[in-house]
């Protein structure tokens, strides 16, 4: 029986080490094993022989941000283009999420941080309206909140496939950085961003 397991062992190593030598070679070790950066998202592996054809994305640095309306825990309708000539950061998240959660403390500092200079939009993704308000009772984040809607699809606007998933916008309504996990690198280059 040991036998068995150690021979288990050997071959899931095997193919551990298979799967990261079949990814493409600008992808580092870090980035294989999805470290130090964390969270969820859906990754793909496919060999550097394979012809796969990559649709551009949606959204890029140095783009337009694409406008939406999303309501508001008070039930008002915030535009996003209602906040242009300052810095704006979208927080894809949800309460279902360990690392968005995980986040926040690191979050409320930003925002005492850069206040003045930005806006935080925390748009809250695949809650229900019931456990959405919960989650913003329980962890007091003292920005702007939206519930992206079925309809609005605000997610696929911006192309996010992980969470979290943050996007700087400038303040002439271009898209500055996008940054998909939780990492001290985001506050680096938050920082960075708003010394400019």
């Amino acid at each position: 029986m040991k036998r068995n397991i150690l021979c288990g062992m050997k071959h899931s190593l095997a193919l551990l080490l298979l799967a990261m030598a079949l990814m493409p070679a600008s992808v580092s070790a870090k980035d294989k094993l999805g470290l130090p950066a964390q969270g969820i998202a859906l990754n793909t592996l496919t060999s550097p022989n394979t012809a796969v054809a990559t649709p551009e994305p949606m959204i890029k640095v140095g783009s337009k941000a694409p406008d939406f309306s999303l309501k508001m825990p008070s039930g008002k309708i915030l535009k996003l283009s209602s906040l242009r000539g300052k810095y704006v950061l979208l927080d894809f998240w949800g309460s279902w999420c360990p690392w968005c959660i995980k986040g926040i403390p690191e979050m409320k500092k930003a925002y005492a941080k850069h206040k003045r200079k930005l806006k935080i939009v925390s748009i809250d993704c695949r809650d229900t309206e019931e456990r959405w308000r919960e989650a913003l009772d329980e962890y007091k984040m003292p920005w702007l909140h939206v519930k992206d809607e079925p309809t609005v699809g605000t997610p696929s606007l911006y192309d996010v496939h992980g969470y979290p998933t943050k996007i700087l916008i400038n303040p002439n309504g271009t898209i500055n950085f996008i940054f998909v996990g939780e990492d001290a690198e985001f506050y680096t280059k938050l920082d960075q961003a708003l010394r400019k």
